[in-house]
């Protein structure tokens, strides 16, 4: 298909399309940073970076409408019309709903942590710390995605925080394969599909290194490589496992994505991807080679721009908060820690199945039509790469969490490859691909119908962050006197919680 130039006209339903979803993105991410910015830092500091993000926000809506490029060579973008929305926020519920947020369905065991940060942010005050045996020992963790539910349930219980972080869940759906499949441009149903079930050949895999034998209809099969040596997870296995890591890096991911080919500079994009470092400094880590790729093909314009300097400091300021873990995560060079002459075939098994032969047969990512996806597709396969070459976490959260952007972007070239013309045998051959990914994320699906429960379990059967399995509890506890809790968090006496 031959590449058209558009006008100003024809591109004014998409740029406003664009920008609308854009401001609803930013509220999403920011509106938890806001409160923690608020709370947890003292009064002098949090004032200054309120007002700061409170001026990018104001000049990103502002400058919405002007860095458009109406002469951009790409294919004609395309908009969902509003039922495809519709259809697409009633996939985000029902997704939301049977990953287990809010415990109105089955929750995989990571659920326990979840609900545990949820019931201590609900119960104790803000910012929370315990006192342990006359010992001071606050919060450190990643609390963007539970805040606004602790918000809801301060003010009217458990049920409704358990009922409105199942809502807040779904809109991080809906605003993220809403980004996806405008991506992918065509078939917006299909597309939004695709997203939930998009899955690496797990079943594959595991079936090669288990002599064929057939997993069981709810077994978790992510690990078939090795137990925490490596994993890519899947959609459906990210949503329900971790939805902290996930929901914010697909926005930023998907947002950077689209707009690529019709932006003039950067001068939001550092801003966004700041503010998912109190998401996930490991998805946060993910975004910055997207990030590099964007500021490399608009040659670095807008990247000093006081909006990404307002960027900065937030960024900053998270390194210093989860710089006070307590907690030495296990990491370094995979061949350290685990014998490579035994494991040497599953290190290339695991990455032919997981993405290599995926960039073998989907046309998109490796000539992708735009010349700035083509570039931005090239860049995930060396990152899905040299991911895989250090580990960081009891579970390894480094390879499974640092690569859910770029697996954001292996999946929509895949999508572009099967869902856009022209339609060859290499597209049969995807789409046998694609099947054979989604046999994967069956187990991560059919494990929400393992129970049946109408409403979440109630407050007291939640346990204290303290009191959960103490290999994992230590990762969340940090160091009263830290360069953060010493100088720009707010004191607070804690609750306290007997061990």
């Amino acid at each position: 298909m031959n590449p058209v130039s558009r006008s100003p006209g024809s591109l004014f339903p998409f740029a406003s399309f664009i920008s609308r979803l854009e401001r609803a993105s930013l509220i999403y991410l920011a509106l938890p940073i806001v409160l923690w910015t608020a709370i947890w830092l003292k009064v002098v500091f949090a004032l200054p970076l309120l007002l700061g993000m409170g001026w990018a926000g104001w000049m990103i809506v502002r400058r919405e409408a002007s860095p458009w490029i109406p002469s951009e060579r790409v294919s004609a973008p395309r908009l969902p019309a509003l039922w495809t929305l519709l259809v697409i926020a009633g996939v985000a519920m029902l997704w939301a709903l049977y990953a287990g947020a809010g415990g109105f369905t089955y929750q995989n065991p990571d659920w326990e942590k979840h609900s545990a940060i949820l019931r201590d942010l609900n119960e104790a005050p803000w910012p929370v710390a315990f006192q342990i045996q006359d010992t001071h020992t606050p919060l450190v963790y990643y609390l963007a995605y539970y805040l606004p539910a602790a918000l809801v349930g301060k003010m009217l219980g458990w049920w409704w925080a358990s009922a409105f972080l199942w809502l807040w869940t779904a809109a991080g759906i809906f605003l993220a394969v809403t980004w996806f499949t405008l991506l992918i441009g065509r078939h917006f149903v299909l597309a939004a599909v695709f997203f939930v079930f998009a899955n690496g050949l797990d079943f594959v895999g595991q079936r090669l290194v288990s002599d064929g034998a057939i997993p069981g209809g709810t077994d978790h099969i992510d690990w078939w490589a090795g137990w925490v040596f490596l994993c890519y997870p899947g959609h459906a296995s990210q949503l329900g496992w971790a939805p902290q890591h996930s929901l914010a890096a697909w926005i930023v991911t998907g947002l950077i994505a689209v707009q690529l080919s019709w932006r003039r500079d950067i001068s939001r994009y550092g801003f966004f991807v700041a503010l998912t470092a109190l998401w996930s400094p490991f998805t946060f880590i993910g975004l910055l080679p997207v990030l590099a790729i964007a500021a490399l093909l608009l040659r670095g314009r807008g990247c000093f721009h006081p909006i990404n300097l307002i960027g900065a400091v937030l960024v900053g300021v998270s390194v210093l908060y989860f710089g006070s873990t307590a907690s030495t995560a296990p990491r370094g060079w995979q061949w350290r820690q685990f014998d490579f002459h035994l494991y040497a075939n599953r290190f290339l098994l695991f990455h032919l199945f997981e993405w290599g032969i995926f960039f073998l047969f989907a046309r998109e990512l490796r000539r992708s039509q735009d010349p700035s996806l083509r570039i931005l597709f090239w860049a995930v396969a060396v990152t899905l790469l040299t991911i895989t070459f250090y580990r960081i976490g009891l579970y390894n959260d480094w390879c499974m969490r640092v690569s859910i952007p770029s697996l954001f972007l292996l999946w929509a070239g895949t999508a572009r490859s099967f869902l856009r013309p022209p339609y060859t045998i290499e597209t049969k051959l995807v789409l046998l691909l694609v099947f054979l990914g989604m046999l994967g994320s069956f187990p991560e699906l059919l494990r929400a119908f393992s129970t049946e429960r109408i409403n979440p379990p109630p407050l007291e059967e939640q346990a204290h962050v303290v009191n959960i399995d103490p290999s994992i509890a230590h990762q969340y506890l940090g160091r009263k006197n830290s360069f953060f809790f010493t100088h720009l968090a707010r004191s607070n006496e804690g609750i306290s919680v007997r061990p």
